[in-house]
């Protein structure tokens, strides 16, 4: 039984060299395979540094934008009371939804930016487009 596994095992190593062709190293697949650690680098890197920016930037857009939406309901944006007692709510609330965009966006931005141009102003949230 072992000589039958040691013939078997050997006949396989044999057929799976001789019988596989050999491929020429092309440049693209070299330039594709040297790539990868870069862009992996430049997503995870992205990731961890990018979600917590884009978590703040999209909480300021939030609060900025609720704040102004809820002054006009109660007296306008432009005086100081409405914008005061505006934002008892908008910052909380604007916090919260800001955090939950962030990190939806800080994960999105790091993947889809970070394959195509690592360490980019893009991967990390820090493009000018807040809704990529």
């Amino acid at each position: 039984m072992r000589k039958l596994h040691t013939l078997l095992s050997a006949a396989l190593m044999l057929g799976m060299a001789g019988g596989a062709p050999a491929f020429a190293a092309d440049s693209s697949m070299v330039q594709t395979a040297a790539w990868f650690p870069v862009q992996a680098a430049g997503v995870a890197t992205a990731w961890v540094i990018g979600t917590p920016i884009c978590v703040v930037r999209r909480s300021a857009v939030r609060i900025h934008d609720w704040t102004s939406e809820y002054a006009d309901k109660i007296g306008g944006h432009d005086h100081f009371p409405p914008v005061l007692f505006a934002s008892l709510l908008a910052v909380p609330f604007g916090a919260v939804a800001g955090t939950g965009e962030g990190i939806y966006y800080g994960g999105h931005n790091a993947i889809m930016h970070g394959i195509e141009h690592p360490f980019s102003m893009d991967s990390f949230s820090l493009g000018s487009d807040l809704e990529k």
